[in-house]
């Protein structure tokens, strides 16, 4: 993940970018480094920055097409099967989330831009400033501590913070500091929010990526560069053990999360989130991961790896399971849910020209669509701003493509999901049905390609929608700079082209329900005319993951990649 003010390092598929300063130190397949932090703006200019943006963010063009994709080498006819004999599944209140990072000033007026989200809960104070972040020592300010020793103002106080979160109607996980191994801190700090502050957080965070500390047990003031005191998974499972008690002596309620993400990817995360959870499942809500699938990068990393990475190991869909399953190992019956309080695509600089710019948009529809369908309570986005290039506005407030998708295409989706498969002889259609909760009503589709040479063309209506209503739709692609909406009347959008790194969300109007009423019906993709079957051959990937490619374009995989596609 990036890291704040201080440095941070990832490991394939973990760690954040930096808080406030460069972005995410995350490193790729299995490395780490570090990374520095990056001065914060001035508060006026960021008000300034953020009011214009507030005022026109539609109209402001943003420049999506720095990398365009090259041209399709193939048409693929995938068949999307849509359950719409189940109740669509409500996603958790809190799973769109953003992290807020305390090394930036909060203008109110940044306010109005997460509104038109609909982005609810906030991850505060963000990243690596969990460890670093001092709200007690100047309250008016508070305090960021350096990796290398000293110290600086934080430009958002505490105090700020609540102001804002207040104007914008905010959820608030609040992390606690761990690394410094004391429990009367974080107890106090607890205190200082709910009784000074009078700010009740929907939970606490304990630490941030304890394996990645290097400062395990050393008070702030004394903290060095050349420190080495790290930490054990068995170690941080006993210091949590001793901060829920702490915790518990002035708040006796507030859910406890207690793991705030490893920081090396999916390398050891099992064997942490073990271990905290066979000693303190029966008190905690939840434990957090941070997910990156595409590391660091290279810096000649191709748009086709990028985009690759997230069906590897490091991703949502191989290691929200093998996580489950650890948090089952360690407590049963306990109850404890798994939660993604940091998400992107990359925590490297390598890579800030995808996360930047547009490949970003559906690399993050595509990390939704497996969150939503993997029923994680909490997909919280790595930043609201930063200098981090995949975060929504830069330090200036000038937004991000990824801002838009947030703000236009995920905006009111409904909020029930439907179980959905898809069937296609090339990997990278990721597919989310919605509906509402309940009534299974306002039928929409979110789809997104990430395969940087296939075009793939969706017959909506074998899809499950039915054919008799109109229907709302916005795509995205590398041509044009923002969402592209359309309206179309009633049985006139059979078949919709989704080009390489696209996205499209259909709407039903009307409250339309899904209709299927048997088998999914779609264009075969021999004829790509016709109403057909299932293609033979073709793997039948549930949950959003990654279809196996079998050949019917002539593409033959190894058995290798074929264990890959298949995770």
């Amino acid at each position: 993940m990036p890291v704040e003010p201080a440095t941070p390092t990832i490991g394939a598929g973990g760690r954040r970018p930096t808080d406030s300063g460069p972005m995410p130190a995350r490193v790729r397949r299995g490395t780490v480094r570090s990374r520095t932090a990056v001065s914060s703006r001035t508060t006026g200019a960021v008000a300034v920055a953020l009011l214009v943006v507030t005022v026109g963010l539609l109209a402001v063009y943003l420049e999506t097409r720095p990398h365009p994709l090259p041209a399709p080498i193939g048409v693929v006819v995938p068949i999307i099967h849509v359950n719409a004999t189940s109740r669509p599944v409500p996603l958790s209140p809190s799973f769109y989330g953003v992290n807020v990072l305390a090394a930036l000033p909060l203008a109110p007026v940044a306010g109005p831009a997460v509104n038109m989200t609909g982005v609810r809960l906030v991850h505060w104070p963000g990243g690596n400033l969990a460890e670093r972040y001092d709200p007690l020592t100047h309250p008016s300010t508070g305090t960021i501590f350096k990796d290398s020793g000293g110290s600086y103002l934080a430009p958002a106080s505490a105090g700020d913070f609540v102001l804002w979160c207040r104007t914008v109607g905010c959820s608030a996980s609040v992390a606690l500091p761990a690394e410094i191994d004391n429990p009367t801190e974080a107890a106090a700090i607890v205190a200082y929010y709910e009784r000074n502050l009078s700010f009740h957080p929907a939970d606490w965070e304990i630490g941030n990526e304890p394996a990645r500390w290097t400062h395990f047990g050393i008070p702030w003031s004394a903290w060095s560069a050349s420190q080495t005191s790290t930490a054990t998974p068995a170690a941080f499972a006993t210091e949590v053990q001793r901060f829920v008690a702490a915790v518990r002596a002035v708040d006796a309620t507030t859910p406890i999360i207690g793991l705030g993400g490893v920081g090396t990817g999916e390398v050891n995360e099992e064997s942490w989130i073990s271990s905290v959870v066979r000693l303190n499942g029966p008190n905690l809500s939840a434990v957090a991961i941070h997910v990156y699938p595409a590391g660091s990068g290279t810096p000649s990393e191709s748009l086709t790896t990028f985009y690759d990475s997230l069906a590897g190991s490091a991703g949502l869909a191989a290691r929200v399971p093998a996580d489950r399953a650890a948090i089952a190992a360690g407590c049963p019956r306990c109850g404890v849910s798994l939660v993604v309080d940091e998400f992107g695509a990359a925590s490297g600089e390598n890579l800030s020209a995808y996360l930047s710019g547009f490949p970003m948009v559906p690399y993050a529809a595509a990390e939704l669509a497996q969150g939503a369908a993997l029923g994680v309570p909490t997909m919280a986005y790595y930043a609201l701003q930063s200098p981090y290039p995949g975060a929504w506005f830069d330090p200036n407030g000038t937004p991000r493509p990824v801002y838009q998708l947030y703000s236009t295409i995920l905006a009111g989706l409904p909020t029930g999901v439907l179980p959905s498969q898809v069937t296609a002889s090339a990997a990278g259609l990721y597919a989310l049905a919605l509906a509402t909760p309940g009534t299974g009503a306002n039928a929409s589709l979110l789809l997104a390609n990430l395969n940087a040479g296939i075009e793939f063309r969706v017959n909506l209506f074998g899809a499950g929608f039915p054919a008799t209503v109109p229907y709302e739709s916005q795509s995205w692609n590398t041509s044009s700079s923002a969402p592209v909406q359309g309206q179309w009347g009633a049985g006139t959008v059979p078949i919709w082209t989704i080009p390489p790194g696209g996205v499209v969300v259909w709407r039903a109007e009307g409250g339309a329900h899904f209709a299927l009423a048997s088998g999914p019906a779609a264009y075969s993709e021999n004829s790509g005319t016709s109403p057909g079957s299932i293609v033979p051959n073709a793997s039948v990937v549930k949950n959003c993951l990654i279809p196996l490619v079998t050949g019917q374009i002539g593409i033959q995989l190894s058995a290798d990649h074929r264990r890959r596609w298949t995770v």
